[in-house]
C-alpha cells in the first residue's frame, strides 16, 4: 500500500472535480493575473482534473499528469463529457520527461506533502528545465506544521461516512524525515494503512526551489494555505 490507497478510498467524497473546484476559489484571482490565452501549461499531480479544466477555460492548452490510474480515469471521463481537449497522462512525474523550455506555466496544487524535500528539489530542477524563459511555476500547499498542531488537538476523527466509512488517528511524528504518520482505517473493509505526510512550511518550499527559480510572489490564501509563484528568468 501507499498513499494512493487512501486517496482511492476517499476518491468520490474528496477528489471529484465538483468536490475539488471549491478549493480553487481563493486562488482564482491570482491565477487570472498569470494565465494568458494560448499558454502551454503542465498541471502536475492533476488528480481528476479540477485545475486542468479551469485552466483550459482560460483558453490555455493544458496537459495534466498524475500517476494514479483511477484519478486519470475519472479525469478522462470528465474530459469526454465536457468535450475537453486537455491531454491527461498517467505517469510518474519524477520519471516522465517534461521536455525542454516547452511550458509557459507549470502548476502543482495540494500535493507536495507526498514528497520528501529532496524529491521536491529534484522536481524543481525538472520544472526549471521544462519552463520557457520567463515561464512560471505555481505551487499551492498547506502549512504542514500548522496541520500537525491541529491534528494533535484532534488526534482522531472521521474522513467520510459514505460510500465507505474512513477514520483516522494520529500515530507519530518522524523527526528524522520531517513527516507525520496517521493511521487511516477503512472501517467498511476492515483495512488500515499508515499514511505519511511530509511537513512543508513556506521557508522550506522557498529553499527547495529558489536555487532553480526566482520567487515572484508569496500569497497567503488562508491562515494555513499558501500559493507561491516562481519565475524562470530570461
Amino acid at each position: 500500500m501507499n498513499n494512493n490507497t487512501v486517496y482511492e478510498w476517499i476518491l468520490y467524497s474528496t477528489f471529484t472535480v465538483s468536490e475539488r473546484e471549491s478549493s480553487l476559489e481563493s486562488a482564482k484571482p491570482y491565477l487570472l493575473s498569470i494565465v494568458r490565452p494560448g499558454d502551454e501549461i503542465l498541471d502536475l499531480c492533476c488528480g481528476t482534473g479540477f485545475l486542468s479544466f479551469w485552466l483550459e477555460g482560460q483558453e490555455a492548452k493544458v496537459t495534466g499528469m498524475d500517476f494514479a490510474p483511477y484519478m486519470i480515469g475519472l479525469a478522462k471521463g470528465e474530459a469526454n463529457q465536457r468535450n475537453s481537449t486537455v491531454e491527461f497522462i498517467e505517469a510518474d512525474i519524477f520519471v516522465q520527461d517534461f521536455g525542454q523550455e516547452r511550458f509557459d506555466l507549470i502548476t502543482c496544487f495540494d500535493s507536495i506533502s507526498d514528497f520528501t524535500v529532496s524529491d521536491f528539489a529534484k522536481l524543481g530542477r525538472k520544472i526549471a528545465q521544462a519552463l520557457k524563459p520567463g515561464g512560471r511555476f505555481v505551487v499551492k500547499y498547506a502549512d504542514g506544521l500548522f496541520k500537525y498542531i491541529q491534528r494533535n488537538s484532534t488526534p482522531e476523527g472521521v474522513y467520510q461516512e459514505i460510500p465507505e466509512r474512513i477514520t483516522y488517528h494520529f500515530k507519530e511524528y518522524l523527526p528524522e524525515i520531517g513527516a507525520s504518520v496517521n493511521t487511516i482505517r477503512n472501517e467498511t473493509r476492515g483495512e488500515e494503512y499508515d499514511s505519511k505526510g511530509y511537513i512543508y512550511t513556506s521557508p522550506i518550499v522557498q529553499l527547495a526551489i529558489d536555487k532553480m527559480l526566482t520567487q515572484e510572489q508569496h500569497i497567503a490564501l488562508d491562515v494555513n494555505e499558501f500559493m507561491d509563484v516562481f519565475t524562470k528568468l530570461v
